[in-house]
């Protein structure tokens, strides 16, 4: 109850003064340790970049696996297909609507529930773990966060859910 009527002040305050759209670094199942993952977009697209540039575009329904190999580096598919290992990953939302679905499997085996993201990602390889940076309007974050704490789910969350299942 006091993280939010904190959250709810802090909103406030936040709406009261002028300000331009600003984002939040959080990082993805910051206690698992990672041995690949599941990206899948839900709704939109995403591009796919390297610290070279461009690879390629995940569109609604698409997915990509990523795995860390044993250079500490992360293996990349494409619906299957191999696309490269990298370094680090940057998803990029083409629309601020636009979500992607998270699925971890993890160095010890166990089952963690997929969960989704708006928001850009950076993604890399960390002591042989995937690390995932979500990048967020500070409004989405805080929105989520009074959703979980509150015991509630958005509207809008409940109508994505309603047109995936």
């Amino acid at each position: 109850m006091k993280v939010t009527n904190y959250l709810i002040s802090f909103l406030f305050f936040f709406n009261v003064c002028h300000h331009d759209a600003q984002n939040l670094l959080v990082q993805v199942f910051s206690q698992k340790k990672i041995h690949s993952i599941e990206l899948e977009v839900v709704l939109g697209s995403y591009q796919v970049q390297s610290a070279d540039g461009f690879l390629s575009e995940i569109n609604e329904g698409q997915s990509l696996k990523l795995q860390v190999n044993s250079s500490n580096q992360i293996h990349v598919t494409k619906n299957g297909i191999f696309m490269g290992v990298y370094d680090t990953l940057f998803l990029f939302q083409s629309s601020h609507l636009d979500y992607i679905r998270l699925s971890p499997n993890l160095s010890n085996k166990t089952k963690v529930k997929p969960r989704e993201y708006e928001g850009d990602f950076e993604i890399s390889a960390f002591h042989s773990h995937i690390q995932v940076l979500n990048s967020i309007f500070v409004e989405s974050y805080l929105e989520g966060v009074l959703a979980s704490e509150a015991g509630v789910r958005s509207e809008e969350r409940v109508s994505r859910e309603g047109q995936t299942q």
